[in-house]
């Protein structure tokens, strides 16, 4: 399995992905960033991140 690393940022607002994920390869990591994507969307951003990442945000 390789391990994929999520970074997240808008611009404005950057959080490091330091521990990544282990995924089967590309495809599973590219449904893995779409699923989080639509779970964090723009307005639960910051949340997502304070949940995932305690002191972030």
């Amino acid at each position: 399995m390789a391990r994929y690393f999520f970074d997240v940022h808008d611009g404005a607002y950057f959080q490091r992905d330091d521990e990544g994920t282990a995924l089967d390869g590309e495809k599973a990591a590219v449904q893995s960033a779409s699923r989080s994507a639509a779970e964090i969307g723009p307005a639960g951003k910051r949340e997502h991140l304070r949940r995932r990442h305690p002191g972030a945000g």
